[in-house]
């Protein structure tokens, strides 16, 4: 059974947390097909994503590269608001890679948590 699917069947509580959101962030380079070291620096606060394919390649484009971008960036943000990500470099902008980083910072009050079945509705929208 593919991965994602084996996923998407289980429900899983994800929070704010650096490791949900990194968990979060799986599933959605599943989905799109980013291949490269997931999480190459990764502490509490921050994660770094450094990826060297795309399948997305034969249409690579800046308008697309910012599309995915805001589609992750509503994951991070839909765990924890207060998630920062940023786009460092892409292959669009002649590189030899796409590097992005999301920055969290700790909620006050009560987690948000996101089932997995949420995630799905949020990609496919």
């Amino acid at each position: 059974m593919d991965w994602t699917l084996a996923v998407v069947e289980r429900d899983f509580e994800l929070e704010s947390t650096i490791e949900d959101i990194e968990f979060a962030m799986e599933i959605d380079h599943k989905v799109f097909g980013h291949k490269g070291c997931c999480g190459c620096e990764k502490n509490e606060k921050r994660i770094v994503y450094n990826f060297y394919e795309c399948s997305w390649k034969k249409h690579l484009e800046p308008r697309l590269c910012i599309a995915i971008g805001q589609a992750e960036k509503g994951i991070a943000q839909a765990l924890n608001p207060k998630a920062e990500y940023h786009i460092l470099q892409t292959r669009t902008m002649d590189k030899d890679r796409c590097i992005r980083a999301i920055d969290i910072w700790k909620l006050q009050g009560r987690p948000i948590k996101l089932m997995v079945s949420q995630l799905m509705e949020i990609l496919l929208q």
